[in-house]
């Protein structure tokens, strides 16, 4: 069995829960069998460009850059940026 083809199966049994799930499978489904690990790569590759990290994450990055000193003088935002 093909990788996209244990993908199709799982998201398959989990479509039932999810209208979306359920439709994407139904597209992935009619996509001709040599051409759906492809498929796959390019939804990988579009969750991977859309993800951020979550606000807890971000805080404590920042929080961790604080708290090392790796701070800048607020008078200092504006240094460098040309106002015409």
């Amino acid at each position: 069995m093909q990788r996209s083809e244990a993908v199709m199966q799982t998201a398959s049994s989990k479509q039932n829960d999810d209208p979306f799930l359920s439709a994407l499978c139904q597209e992935g489904e009619q996509v001709p069998e040599e051409h759906r690990e492809r498929l796959l790569q390019i939804v990988h590759l579009f969750r991977e460009s859309v993800s951020w990290p979550s606000a807890k994450a971000t805080f404590a990055a920042g929080w961790q850059d604080t708290v090392e000193g790796n701070v800048h003088p607020i008078d200092t935002l504006w240094d460098d940026i040309d106002v015409d």
